[in-house]
């Protein structure tokens, strides 16, 4: 499986969203409350995620094919936030973004 991690830039900013929204819509709800998968929408908000970005700290995984994948951002040595599109879930997407 080949796969590319690049530093995303503010023009990703909607790719790194919508992988994230998408990613807790579609997950949390099996594991967590309503209540808690709101929490993790607001808290992944789009000023945060912009404000990471505009530091550098946020990467992007894309496949073989060039789609987007799967988002982190790393702080020093803190994941701050890890998402892969479930479709692409259990292709290691996820271990490679965090390696």
């Amino acid at each position: 499986m080949e796969m590319s991690i690049i530093r995303a830039d503010i023009s990703d900013i909607e790719t790194v969203k919508y992988i994230t929204i998408e990613t807790i819509n579609s997950i949390y709800p099996r594991y967590y409350s309503m209540g808690a998968v709101d929490f993790f929408l607001s808290h992944h908000n789009d000023e945060n995620i912009e404000n990471d970005i505009r530091v550098g700290i946020v990467y992007l995984c894309f496949d073989n094919e060039n789609n987007a994948v799967g988002t982190v951002t790393v702080k020093e040595n803190e994941i701050g936030r890890l998402f892969v599109l479930p479709k692409y879930q259990g292709k290691r997407y996820g271990r490679e973004l965090i390696l």
